[in-house]
């Protein structure tokens, strides 16, 4: 694993992002708004550190980032607060998933498994494909 990753969200769909990322990430830490104490007592998810936003965003440069919020407002509203410092919005890809040398790739997407993406489609950033979807 030669690339670090922190996911933003706690949630069901930074647990698929973390079981597609694992495989070519260091996975870090998890980052969420504000840490629910009650939830997340030791401030683990996955068994990784959870870090508060602002945390992050002060200790952390140059790294690499994926949102894993389910709400396409929502992950807009994040990219706008991180595009500000150096991160990498890599693409997740599940190894499962077909796509053709053709098709244009923007940065922050999710290709979930089972997924088929034809020739010359064009995805744009920060776009959830799900599970044995077809385009």
């Amino acid at each position: 694993m030669n690339k670090s990753l922190f996911i933003v969200g706690v949630g069901g769909h930074a647990k698929m992002a973390s079981n597609i990322a694992e495989k070519k990430f260091n996975i870090k830490g998890y980052i969420v708004p504000k840490i629910d104490k009650t939830l997340y007592k030791k401030n683990i998810f996955l068994g990784r550190k959870i870090f508060e936003e602002k945390e992050f965003l002060d200790k952390f440069k140059e790294t690499n980032v994926f949102i894993a919020v389910g709400e396409n407002t929502d992950r807009k509203k994040i990219y706008t607060k991180f595009q500000k410092q150096d991160y990498q919005f890599p693409n997740l890809i599940d190894d499962t998933a077909i796509i053709h040398k053709s098709v244009e790739l923007g940065i922050g997407n999710i290709v979930m498994p089972n997924t088929v993406i034809n020739s010359f489609s064009q995805i744009k950033n920060f776009t959830i494909i799900n599970t044995s979807s077809v385009i």
